[in-house]
């Protein structure tokens, strides 16, 4: 099944899902842009893990299970695992539908307590009736990690835009002198989640040896380590530290800042070193602005509908040559004034979500 839902999904009764995450608790805003589109098309979208012990519901939407069992503290594992498997346990002895979107194959950086882990996702893998996957090449892989999920139901449905929320409205002159920036500088920016498996360490190393004298680099976002690399942070930091034409804003963006921070773009490179899906690079394309990031995962796909002259595309790993043809490219190859995002519309993909929960609701009991 694909985006192509059939618009009379509209003139269907309310349909209830329960989603174990709360939108308004996560630094990406994608939930709360789905649940929005989702309440347009027919569909009562409830939220908290609480809800699924009492509430009226009759599908569970599952979203990043792989966060679901981790916590810095063994006592906060062990409840996050209890929650989490007990919710889906009381779902299914209520005869209700599991549905996984998959965001990620796989924890990024390590299982931190691997037999609680394992044992989360064992219960969770039974426990799934449906899968929607963000892109058509993610169900290879996705089928090579987890055959035994080969005879659900499937659905491939795109991650939404950001232009809801990426404001065009924010003075580049006025956001590029809160940060210090000179008027004829460049400027690079990360922004998301800061962790080990994007590339950050090496997006400032290629910028520190490139040859890009009248450029600054921006780093925006939480840092995350992991128990593979305890250090990161602070190793973060001391590379921001060590040069003057790095500036880094290290924890939660709001809306406001993240609109400030596209508005003195010129360039967003986000250089992982494996990903899936990416919702940044959606974001930085909402907000008007060109992306360099790997060949890897979904990001061919990307660059096929946003085209060439908005996506720049190379074979990992990110060095300074590439860093600077980039930021070239970014300056001098000319685009109009946004992409066209149209394969990323919140409507259409409302209303696939709204067929694809509807077609496992009616499957026969499993």
């Amino acid at each position: 099944m694909t985006v192509g839902a059939d618009h009379k999904t509209r003139a269907r009764p309310a349909l209830s899902v329960a989603c174990m995450l709360e939108p308004g608790k996560l630094w990406n805003p994608y939930l709360r842009l789905l649940q929005g589109a989702l309440g347009d098309a027919g569909v009562r979208y409830r939220s908290g893990i609480g809800f699924l012990w009492w509430g009226d519901y009759r599908l569970v939407h599952v979203h990043w299970p792989e966060a679901m069992a981790r916590h810095r503290f063994a006592g906060g594992a062990l409840l996050k695992s209890v929650l989490f498997v007990g919710a889906l346990v009381v779902a299914r002895l209520r005869g209700r539908k599991v549905v996984w979107t998959v965001h990620n194959l796989q924890t990024h950086e390590g299982a931190a307590r691997p037999m609680l882990e394992n044992l989360a996702w064992t219960v969770f893998q039974r426990a799934v009736s449906g899968v929607i996957l963000l892109t058509a090449g993610a169900e290879a892989e996705f089928l090579t990690r987890y055959p035994r999920l080969a005879d659900r139901p499937r659905a491939v449905i795109p991650h939404g835009h950001y232009r809801a929320l990426a404001s065009s409205g924010v003075d580049r002159a006025a956001a590029r002198d809160r940060v210090g920036v000179a008027a004829g500088s460049a400027v690079i920016t990360f922004f998301g989640l800061v962790r080990p498996y994007k590339g950050v360490r090496e997006l400032i190393e290629a910028f520190r040896e490139a040859d890009i004298t009248d450029s600054h680099l921006v780093i925006a976002g939480q840092t995350m380590g992991g128990p593979a690399d305890p250090d990161f942070s602070r190793t973060i930091e001391q590379q921001i530290g060590a040069s003057d034409r790095i500036t880094g804003h290290l924890r939660r963006l709001s809306d406001e800042e993240l609109s400030t921070l596209m508005a003195m773009t010129d360039l967003t490179v986000l250089p992982f070193r494996r990903v899936l899906n990416s919702g940044s690079v959606l974001f930085a394309l909402s907000s008007n602005r060109p992306v360099c990031a790997p060949r890897l995962g979904a990001l061919p796909e990307i660059q096929a509908q946003v085209g060439p002259e908005w996506l720049y595309l190379y074979d990992p790993p990110l060095t300074p040559e590439i860093l600077k043809d980039a930021l070239r490219w970014a300056l001098e190859d000319r685009r109009g004034a946004r992409p066209n995002l149209d394969a990323f519309d919140w409507g259409s993909i409302a209303l696939a979500h709204r067929a694809f929960f509807g077609s496992v609701d009616s499957t026969d009991p499993e």
